[in-house]
């Protein structure tokens, strides 16, 4: 089951700002195709929310670990929607995901989906996000098998 975050932006400065996609700032982390099967995962599916995360800094860093045993578990990731970025195997080290609070709307949702099972279920997954100089840590529910 997708695993939903809220995003809030505090009181937003008076500034003009344009409405532009989510941009993920490193380099390593670069958009997603716009199709996938994923895509068709995050549709069919309800989600629960989790925590909300007030978005007061310019960039909110989302890093996921591999919340149990090592063992290939993947992910996907979705805001407000949009596929962001997908196959990313969790471990020990983080994956790193950096949106900058200024291509967010008033309410975002952020959603985790699981790609599978890896080799030991269920699909279990750790988020650290990080908001100025506050970490915000969440366990994500564990997540059932992707619906084929």
């Amino acid at each position: 089951m997708p695993a939903p975050v809220l995003l809030s932006p505090e009181k937003k400065r008076e500034q003009t700002i344009v409405k532009a996609p989510p941009v993920i700032i490193d380099e390593k982390n670069k958009p997603a195709k716009k199709t996938s099967s994923n895509q068709e995962k995050f549709v069919s599916r309800q989600n629960k929310l989790q925590m909300v995360i007030p978005v007061t800094a310019p960039v909110i860093e989302l890093r996921f670990y591999d919340n149990a045993a090592i063992d290939g578990d993947s992910i996907a990731i979705f805001l407000n929607g949009h596929l962001l970025r997908e196959h990313i195997l969790l471990g020990s080290e983080p994956q790193t995901i950096k949106i900058l609070a200024a291509d967010l709307q008033q309410d975002n949702e952020l959603v985790l989906v699981a790609e599978n099972l890896g080799s030991i279920p269920p699909n279990t997954s750790y988020l650290v996000a990080v908001v100025g100089h506050n970490n915000m840590k969440h366990v994500c529910l564990p997540m059932k098998a992707p619906v084929r």
